[in-house]
């Protein structure tokens, strides 16, 4: 039994793990059968115990069984979320200021999901941490030896 096609977007959790954000909710990523079935599970599953959980095949979703939510979905947030992932993403492949990385992702943002945003401060913080990460796993991946002092 497939469910009509409605349209849902591919999102990153704070950790950069795989989400799908679906009539104003968010799921992650349960896991994934040898088939390419994919089990998505609500994301306030262990905050408020949501059984709601869906499952995609080829970009798809063929079942949405448990769809009672008991919660109110925010898609500001998801978004929010999607977008500090894509901020990340040109952090590591661009060597441009935090400032001008933010505002690149954040002009293309509507009104209600840069309200969501995290407050600059932490916003910048954040970014300039995974940018030192990505350096360090590049430093480490090219077999250069650390110097300590």
């Amino acid at each position: 039994m497939e469910i009509p096609a409605h349209p849902f977007i591919y999102g990153a959790s704070t950790k950069g793990r795989p989400t799908v954000i679906y009539k104003n909710f968010e799921y992650g990523k349960v896991r994934e059968n040898q088939n390419g079935e994919i089990y998505w599970r609500c994301k306030m599953y262990f905050s408020l115990k949501c059984k709601a959980h869906l499952k995609t095949l080829n970009n798809r979703i063929i079942t949405n069984e448990n769809q009672e939510h008991n919660h109110h979905g925010n898609i500001s947030t998801s978004l929010a979320r999607l977008a500090v992932a894509q901020m990340k993403e040109k952090m590591g492949e661009t060597s441009a200021t935090t400032a001008a990385v933010v505002g690149t992702v954040s002009c293309q943002l509507d009104d209600h999901v840069l309200q969501a945003l995290p407050k600059r401060a932490s916003l910048s913080r954040s970014l300039q941490r995974h940018r030192k990460a990505a350096l360090a796993n590049n430093d480490d991946a090219s077999g250069s030896p650390l110097v300590e002092k």
